[in-house]
């Protein structure tokens, strides 16, 4: 029989205490008394069995010297209503906080745990964490293989529904970066079948290299519902993301981040958001690593093909992140994508959009759109008398913000009269003047029309007419 383990809590970071021992793979049998901080959510309830009988007490009265008993209803709760203890955890700043519920019972232990382990997060020295978390799933494991006779067996890796991983490092002076990263994968094979949420970021060019052996074979995500890269992270290959992806269950992924991530992503990658993501996805955020430069790597015909595959299969999509490819997007596309995404409502486009573009997007008309970001992505936002990658003039662009969303507005006067803001629209620094032909500061054109008020919260920004227009950096641009 497996000796349980008391949690070693740690009193002084917080961040520490919440993985900072191996738990007993055991479920608790006793039942002490319930902590203070826990019972104060709770009125004594005389109907619940479990409750302590009434008790006698002895009280003698100062003036006399008889001796009066008298029976008192002080009772303690030993029981807790089942429906109220993930609500009361809930309430918990940090999962830390939940480990001395763990030997209250055994009611209290298995949503104490669910707490404590629905959602794992491993940064930088937190290596030395993940090993112990490590230790406590195989404990658990053997004594579910019956290692350990006669004992309540509990499955740790089986409540894990998150996993949260970057930049992490083991102290130990041979530990490598690469061989921490050998414990994520350990950790994603032991929560694969219930694992819902997975981000990951490094900094180790090691993994530029990894195919998609990494995890074994027979490891699949079937639950997985929301796959995150942290922006800007070049590290992982494509054949890595690729291999995650198609473990995930087949039309279960709601949402899809690789923000400035890749510097390359072929057809099957599409396919697989496609095919993975299906009438569930409704969010996918890609963008290309660098400005998507053909040259590197991203091609803009696979680009286009793959995200023409993408909306035709994921029609509940409510945010679509395109932005920063060099390749563009034809008019004709973006003119199907807004006809068809009909709950699209955040779009940013990527580079090469004009004002057929722009027209499109009013054809369409796409009822449930509140943003659109038609700035540069790919940081060649132009200059005085240079014409950025988006070239569309002033004329279709104030067309757009009072059009699309102030001439449909059912209550345009009370939203400005009140100052809500109903949309965003973000523009590229510079637009051309129809009247001059002169490119002029996309800021400067905004703060002249008519009622038109600068947002005090974005220097960036003005408001016009319940409209948010935003100009990234556009403040330096003003000469």
């Amino acid at each position: 029989m497996i000796r349980p383990v008391e949690p070693a809590i740690t009193r002084g970071d917080p961040h520490q205490t919440a993985y900072s021992s191996v738990l007993s793979p055991h479920i608790p049998k006793h039942t002490p008394p319930l902590r203070r901080s826990i019972s104060a959510f709770v009125q004594p309830s005389p109907a619940t069995p479990d409750w302590s009988p009434p008790q006698s007490a002895t009280a003698r009265d100062s003036s006399s010297t008889t001796t009066t008993t008298t029976t008192t209803t002080t009772r303690t709760p030993t029981a807790f209503p089942v429906e109220l203890l993930p609500l009361v955890l809930a309430q918990l700043p940090h999962a830390s906080q939940a480990l001395p519920s763990l030997t209250v019972s055994r009611r209290f232990f298995l949503h104490a745990a669910a707490r404590i382990y629905t959602r794992l997060v491993f940064t930088q020295t937190s290596g030395q964490r993940l090993q112990r978390v490590l230790a406590t799933f195989e404990a658990s494991a053997a004594a579910l293989d019956g290692e350990a006779s006669g004992a309540t067996a509990f499955a740790y890796a089986g409540l894990v529904r998150e996993v949260v991983v970057s930049q992490i490092e083991v102290r130990e002076s041979d530990a490598t970066a690469r061989q921490s990263w050998r414990d994520v994968r350990d950790l994603l094979c032991a929560v694969a079948p219930g694992l819902e949420r997975l981000a990951l970021a490094t900094g180790d060019d090691a993994f530029l290299n990894v195919a998609g052996g990494w995890i074994p074979a027979h490891v699949t995500f079937p639950n997985l519902e929301r796959f995150a890269i942290s922006p800007r992270c070049v590290k992982f290959s494509e054949e890595l993301v690729v291999d995650l992806l198609r473990r995930s269950g087949r039309g279960k992924l709601r949402s899809v981040r690789m923000k400035n991530c890749m510097r390359r992503f072929g057809g099957a990658g599409w396919y697989l958001i496609a095919e993975k993501g299906g009438g569930a996805l409704e969010e996918l955020v890609i963008s290309p690593a660098g400005g998507g430069d053909p040259g590197a790597g991203w091609d803009p015909v696979v680009f286009a093909s793959g995200l023409a595959e993408v909306v035709r299969s994921c029609l509940s999509l409510r945010v679509l992140d395109v932005s920063g490819s060099r390749g563009g997007i034809d008019d004709k596309q973006l003119g199907v994508l807004l006809t068809v995404l009909r709950d699209l409502e955040v779009v940013r486009l990527p580079c090469g959009i004009n004002d057929a573009h722009l027209l499109a997007v009013l054809t369409a008309a796409p009822p449930s759109l509140v943003e659109i970001d038609v700035a540069c992505g790919c940081g060649s936002s132009g200059g005085p008398g240079k014409a950025p990658c988006n070239t569309f003039s002033d004329a279709i662009a104030r067309k757009l913000v009072e059009e699309l969303y102030s001439a449909r507005a059912e209550s345009l006067m009370a939203d400005i009269v009140a100052g809500r803001i109903r949309s965003t629209i973000v523009l590229p620094s510079f637009l051309r003047d129809v009247k001059t032909a002169k490119w002029i500061s996309s800021l400067q054109w905004a703060e002249t029309l008519p009622s038109a008020r600068v947002d005090f919260a974005d220097s960036d920004a003005v408001v016009y007419q319940g409209v948010r227009i935003r100009v990234p950096g556009g403040r330096d641009m003003i000469e």
